[in-house]
């Protein structure tokens, strides 16, 4: 990446491979490779914890990653409740199936008398 100095700034001089398809939806799309450089290297910078990137889309971006992470805790609850309530029908299972091997016991035993 090279650095030149102008009046309004430095300018990035730099060259990025893209797909064909990539570079298709760029033009019909009408993405501007400055914005998306500068977007780039703001959403970059976020993401090392450098600075905030707090536009409009991020804020609704990280709303509904809070929401979904807390639907899929609801998730884990929700399992994990499950597998207890499972877990006590299996033992009420195998309560009742011994419950009923010894009543079957009885009854040979009381049929013998």
């Amino acid at each position: 990446m090279l650095l030149e100095n102008n009046r309004l700034g430095n300018t990035v001089i730099t060259s990025v491979s893209v797909s064909k398809e990539f570079k298709k939806l760029i033009e019909e799309n009408g993405i501007s490779a400055t914005n998306a450089l500068r977007k780039g290297i703001a959403v970059e910078l976020f993401e090392k914890g450098i600075i905030k990137y707090d536009t409009e889309i991020n804020k609704i971006r990280k709303e509904k990653t809070e929401e979904f992470f807390k639907f899929m805790e609801e998730i884990e609850k929700f399992n994990e409740r499950k597998d207890n309530f499972i877990s006590i029908l299996q033992k009420i299972s195998n309560n009742t199936n011994i419950l009923l091997e010894d009543i079957k016991k009885l009854n040979k035993s009381e049929n013998i008398k």
